[in-house]
């Protein structure tokens, strides 16, 4: 994760999401029943990761399932900002092409 989070901070948005991809992998299969907090907040960075770098098919796969699994609602905030904010994007990208 600390990986990840330098490579986003250095504004290497791509690798950041790998990093935050094989932080994931190796989380067990109930981890988010096992390690919520750790599930959450790596799930919302490489969300954002793939988001910011354009893998945009793969950061709205990432924001369903957090929007699925989230506790609470302040937990989901975090991805219905950045599914709001995505689809507003690719919305008015067409006016600038």
């Amino acid at each position: 994760m600390e990986a990840g989070k330098k490579a986003l901070d250095g504004c290497d948005h791509k690798m950041a999401y790998f990093y935050f991809l094989a932080a994931v992998s190796f989380l067990p299969d109930d981890s988010w029943e096992s390690y919520y907090d750790l599930s959450l907040r790596l799930n919302v960075l490489m969300a954002r990761a793939a988001n910011s770098s354009c893998q945009y098919d793969e950061a709205e796969l990432t924001l369903q399932r957090i929007c699925k699994r989230a506790r609470c609602l302040q937990d989901k905030l975090p991805a219905y900002f950045l599914l709001v904010t995505s689809e507003c994007l690719s919305y008015y990208a067409y006016d600038f092409v």
